[in-house]
């Protein structure tokens, strides 16, 4: 868990709090944990099932959102996102 806090910018609290309506509805199951304890988060059949059926409608909105930006302008908003991902994370 301490991985994708990091891996997704936020902090582990914040992490934790978005995973309970996931672990709540069967779609991901936390492995491990007590104090200070290893977490491992594995995506669950009913999670598996959700994602393919969202997976479409996620990838219309990213077309549609490529379509009226642009591509270049698309991929300069996203390097940009990274860098100040990236500087946030050093600070």
């Amino acid at each position: 868990m301490a991985q994708l806090s990091e891996w997704l910018g936020m902090e582990r609290t914040t992490l934790l709090r978005n995973l309970r309506p996931l672990q709540r509805d069967g779609l991901v199951r936390a492995k491990g944990g007590g104090r200070g304890g290893h977490v491992e988060l594995f995506i669950t059949e009913k999670g598996r099932a959700a994602l393919a059926k969202m997976l479409p409608a996620w990838r219309s909105a990213q077309k549609k959102v490529v379509a009226t930006l642009g591509k270049d302008r698309w991929s300069s908003i996203m390097r940009d996102l990274e860098e100040v991902a990236a500087k946030l994370k050093n600070q």
